[in-house]
């Protein structure tokens, strides 16, 4: 199995998706977990997505301005916005830029 390298960087800081348009991302990309909900209960899902075998999972919690970075068999890391991710050996070459979350 060959890597996937996406030599670009995403800047979500002007997304603003409608409850359909996060649907139809969800729909459109089944490779990925994308969900709303209450951070506890976000972060608790996280753990089992772990738990699971993921090896790597952001939380974006922009009630604090932050990310949070779940890495199997490593403490999460927390990093106020902005800041760079990295999909690391997930996704060699795939950054996302997340300047700060905005509610409308």
């Amino acid at each position: 199995m060959s890597a996937l390298t996406l030599p670009f960087q995403v800047d979500l800081k002007h997304v603003h998706l409608t409850d359909e348009q996060f649907y139809q991302l969800c729909m459109s990309n089944p490779g990925l977990n994308l969900e709303r909900d209450d951070l506890p209960t976000l972060q608790e899902k996280m753990q089992e997505y772990l738990d699971s075998g993921v090896q790597l999972g952001w939380l974006f919690n922009p009630q604090d301005q932050q990310v949070e970075i779940y890495r199997a068999g490593q403490a999460n890391e927390i990093l106020a916005l902005p800041t760079l991710l990295s999909a690391e050996a997930i996704l060699p070459g795939f950054e996302l830029t997340v300047e700060q979350f905005t509610a409308e």
